[in-house]
């Protein structure tokens, strides 16, 4: 009986790729396998030659394949859970052939992400080259799904050494971008997961990139809210000679004071400047943030004023959340004149920052509390400056700087200027807002 070689079958595809025939040469694999005229590897092979696909005509033109790959992955997915697995290498060759697609076609990642978790599922045996994990690894950095990075670290640093699969298949970035997802996601899940099979590679890594990958998982034991893993995390770098910063001590910090826990975030903080290992570990903003936070939550105003103090002497620029804090502060104790002096005394300094949210507050302290859209607060210091000739020129300053600071507030991302420069731009729009603010209001006779 006459039976066709794989040859054959080979060369006939060969022809169907000359000629675009894609959905065609599927409809032929799919003949062959109902008649099961081929064995496993033999399969394999064909589907291996399919997956090779042209991604131009003869003209030169490109073409797309996204689809003709989806309905491939299908096809293996289908087959592992057969009798007649498709081979691991078949997947690698698929899964390369997606990763070159997605980066014209971002749909794909998703769909690479999937054909990841089949392998992880149905090959539990078998190792994972280094090609394969690191596919893997973007796919769950694009889709945002650090559980699958989780899972493919934990294989990998499972493997055998003299495979292919070694410490090579995860380097520092891999790993640091993994650990960057699950912080972007709050998943502290799979941060510790990753962090657990990273400890199994035990000194591969320097300690500058320990100190990185450590301080992620901090990070995300933090943004999760949890306050006890964040300071043992904390506790865990200062003991192995990291040395973390204002950064991580602030996030410790607010951790500890959302969840209550006021004493323990005094005594890290009064710790802070204590040596470790020889070094000091200096409060910065950050740091004095979430200090300043709790004594607000708490209302103990002459603490959050002393804090503040205690930031001026050091020349440390507070930040925008720190500014609300304070003028709040001295709201309680003084009420107007003394947000008014505070207001005043802080936009003497250099270098900081006053976002919309302060501009709200102060508005609503020393005027009136602005709408959503700030539209109604023009409307009524226009008709203040309209009623009183005395106080145009002071309405007209303040409504135009108030629009100039929308009109920079709403602007697009362009790629002439960077986020940094855009947000300068922004803040520095919302101090001269709130000049003209306080300027108004020292004006009107009303305040």
């Amino acid at each position: 009986e006459f039976r066709p070689s794989l040859g054959s079958f080979i060369i006939f595809t060969e022809m169907m790729k000359a000629l675009d025939l894609r959905e065609e040469t599927l409809a032929f694999f799919d003949r062959l396998q109902m008649a099961n005229l081929l064995s496993r590897d033999a399969e394999d092979k064909l589907l291996l030659s399919i997956c090779r696909w042209p991604r131009r005509t003869r003209r030169g033109d490109f073409v797309d394949i996204s689809a003709f790959l989806l309905e491939i992955l299908t096809i293996l997915q289908r087959g592992s859970s057969s009798d007649k697995k498709p081979g691991i290498h078949l997947w690698t060759k698929l899964i390369e052939e997606m990763y070159t697609s997605a980066k014209a076609d971002s749909s794909l990642w998703s769909h690479i992400g999937a054909a990841m978790r089949t392998i992880l599922e149905s090959y539990t045996g078998r190792p994972l080259n280094r090609k394969l994990v690191s596919i893997g690894l973007d796919a769950s950095s694009f889709s945002n799904d650090p559980e699958l990075a989780s899972l493919l670290i934990q294989r990998s640093s499972t493997q055998n050494s003299g495979d292919g699969t070694d410490i090579d298949a995860l380097p520092y970035e891999a790993i640091k971008s993994a650990l960057e997802t699950c912080l972007k996601t709050s998943d502290a899940k799979s941060a510790e997961s990753i962090l657990e099979s990273m400890e199994k590679l035990d000194d591969k890594y320097p300690m500058q990139a320990k100190e990185k990958l450590y301080s992620l998982l901090l990070l995300c034991h933090a943004k999760d809210g949890n306050a006890v893993a964040a300071w043992h995390d904390l506790s865990t770098m200062v003991e192995r000679d990291m040395n973390p910063g204002d950064d991580l001590f602030g996030a410790v910090l607010h951790a500890l004071i959302i969840d209550g826990r006021q004493e323990e975030a005094d005594n890290l903080f009064q710790s802070m400047e204590k040596k470790k290992n020889g070094i000091k570990i200096f409060p910065g903003a950050l740091s004095f943030d979430a200090m300043l936070l709790g004594r607000i939550r708490s209302h103990s105003w002459d603490e959050a004023i002393t804090l503040y103090e205690e930031m001026n002497k050091r020349a440390i620029i507070p930040s925008p959340q720190t500014i609300q804090g304070l003028i709040l502060a001295y709201y309680h104790k003084g009420g107007q004149s003394a947000v008014k002096s505070i207001v005043n005394s802080l936009l003497q300094k250099d270098g900081l920052s006053f976002t919309e949210r302060t501009f709200r507050l102060v508005s609503k302290i020393l005027f009136k509390e602005v709408d959503t859209n700030l539209d109604d607060f023009r409307k009524k210091v226009r008709d203040i400056g309209e009623e009183d000739s005395t106080l145009r020129k002071v309405s007209l300053n303040l409504i135009r700087s108030v629009r100039v600071a929308e009109i920079e507030s709403g602007r697009p991302k362009t790629i002439h200027k960077t986020e940094e420069e855009m947000k300068l731009i922004r803040d520095r729009a919302w101090v001269v807002a709130t000049s003209r603010l306080l300027e108004f209001v020292e004006a009107f006779p009303k305040n």
